[in-house]
């Protein structure tokens, strides 16, 4: 298997060498274990993959000139962290 059957990704410094599916799929058990295995590893999608992700709770608005009160900007937060957690 030379450099061209592979496919390689690197995340956080780190590099990950999955060979390409072939054509007959003779290695899709290799392929589907290894992908999956980066996914997880590199990238943190494995419930997008497993379709278990639960969409985030819609972000709060508020009026405009509305000046936030702490419990308000908690939620704000909180409500902004799930949404960038969720679309990483």
């Amino acid at each position: 298997m030379g450099p061209s059957n592979l496919t390689t990704s690197v995340t956080a410094g780190k590099s990950y060498m999955v060979p390409k599916l072939a054509r007959d799929r003779s290695n899709w058990i290799t392929w589907k274990s290894q992908t999956l295995t980066t996914l997880a590893v590199g990238w943190g999608v494995t419930c997008h993959i497993e379709g278990t992700a639960r969409d985030p709770p819609q972000i709060p608005t508020f009026p405009y000139n509305h000046p936030l009160m702490e419990d308000e900007e908690d939620r704000l937060e909180k409500a902004e962290k799930c949404w960038e957690d969720y679309h990483q």
